[in-house]
């Protein structure tokens, strides 16, 4: 199963630590044979977000190097560039009905090359029971679905 994770899940690669996210996240769900995807726009999103903590005096610019460094030199995990035509195809039509483009393309790289969102992101995941988000499935990715980390887990 191909599985794009939302940069919400790669803040602990920074050293920024959510509630409820394991700091080895991305192990666990290799070791269960999943394939792991990000968004080249999550790589982005990470350091923007990092770089407030920087300024807050709560991490190092060190950690936000260090912590981008290891994601994008692991080669078990798959990135999905800015320039996918497919996904910004997709996320362009997101646009119609989802305020952050940072949201679009993110979901967008997903449906475009995976079975699966995990975000956490509220906006997004009540696009599941809209008539124009299901239109976009239907059109590239019929079986693609959205899932916060919670029912992804309950789910396997």
């Amino acid at each position: 199963m191909k599985v794009l994770l939302d940069t919400t899940y790669l803040l602990p690669l920074v050293g920024i630590h959510i509630q409820d996210i394991p700091h080895d996240l991305l192990h666990k769900l290799m070791v269960k044979g999943l394939e792991v995807f990000v968004s080249d726009i999550s790589i982005f999103e990470l350091a923007a977000k990092g770089a407030k903590f920087i300024i807050r005096g709560l991490l190092e610019p060190g950690d936000i190097i260090d912590g981008l460094r290891a994601l994008v030199s692991d080669v078990r995990i798959n990135r999905i560039p800015l320039g996918d035509v497919q996904s910004l195809t997709i996320a362009l039509k997101l646009r119609e009905f989802l305020t952050d483009f940072v949201d679009c393309l993110i979901l967008a790289s997903a449906i475009a090359n995976c079975d699966v969102l995990i975000t956490e992101d509220a906006d997004i995941l009540a696009l599941r029971d809209t008539g124009s988000y299901m239109n976009i499935l239907n059109a590239y990715n019929p079986g693609f679905r959205l899932s916060s980390f919670k029912e992804f887990l309950a789910a396997m």
